[in-house]
């Protein structure tokens, strides 16, 4: 399980409640965090207009992009392909 709170960071924790891990993702708030259907990859977007993609463990893999509209497409795309 995955919690995203206001002050930039996501938590991952495990099935029994413990907090795992606690990454520094955004600057401000992260405003949406989904993981894929194999939960292999998880993708955030925060408040500092960045989509970042990271591995299931916590680990950045890579930023996908900084401008408003392209940000929700891209979320889009990732989690729904056509």
């Amino acid at each position: 399980m995955f919690v995203c709170y206001r002050i930039g960071q996501f938590r991952i924790i495990s099935s029994h409640g413990r907090v795992e891990k606690t990454i520094a993702a955004h600057t401000g708030a992260v405003t949406c965090l989904k993981y894929n259907y194999e939960g292999t990859a998880l993708i955030t977007a925060g408040e500092d207009g960045f989509i970042k993609h990271w591995s299931s463990s916590g680990n950045l893999r890579s930023k996908l992009a900084q401008s408003g509209d392209v940000l929700m497409l891209l979320l889009l795309l990732f989690f729904f392909p056509p």
